[in-house]
């Protein structure tokens, strides 16, 4: 081996511990872009679990003639707002539900979200003829959602999360509770 492959060979192995070291030293939380040479992409991770959130009974008066006298037991500091004509009650990222003044075709429901290729259903945890909680996949990723009716004396109110923000299966139970929780004075 003449003097300048021994030169080449010691630069290479230079060059690659060094690339090897700053990828070793590098933060977790701190990632690339993605590999170049292998394609690899990186993954966003899921947000972090709510934290257990202390309930308050939230008055949904404020949002129209037809919430006169209803109440909600939702996250402390939760807010509610006409959105459509529905009833939007929303506490931070994680907690934003849509309240209808009337039942809603949980059968038909099921049947839209089965039929649609963006957001691929992977399971459903409740599957009744009046509510569905299920996971689904967006774009590599998990969510999870809501969509049912409950009744309060002889009114039906109809419960679906509100389309947008991924949510964790106990973000989905938390506001299904809320729903089971709907009252009128």
């Amino acid at each position: 081996m003449n003097k300048l492959s021994t030169v080449v060979i010691a630069l290479a192995l230079a060059l690659t511990i060094t690339a090897c070291k700053k990828k070793a030293d590098q933060p977790a939380g701190d990632k690339p872009a993605g590999d170049k040479v292998t394609g690899d992409k990186p993954v966003t991770p899921p947000p972090p679990p709510p934290a257990a959130a202390k309930l308050a009974p939230l008055d949904l008066s404020a949002v129209g003639e037809d919430w006169k006298g209803w109440t909600i037991t939702a996250p402390e500091g939760a807010t509610a707002k006409d959105s459509f004509g529905a009833a939007e009650v929303a506490a931070g990222a994680t907690f934003q539900l849509d309240l209808r003044s009337s039942k809603g075709d949980v059968a038909g429901f099921k049947k839209e979200i089965a039929a649609n290729d963006m957001n691929k259903v992977k399971q459903f945890l409740v599957d009744t003829a009046d509510a569905l909680i299920y996971e689904s996949e967006v774009m590599g990723q998990n969510e999870f959602h809501l969509y049912g009716n409950v009744k309060v004396g002889d009114k039906e109110v109809n419960c679906e999360d509100v389309k947008g923000p991924r949510y964790m299966q106990a973000d989905v139970e938390a506001m299904w509770k809320a729903c089971t929780s709907l009252a009128k004075k």
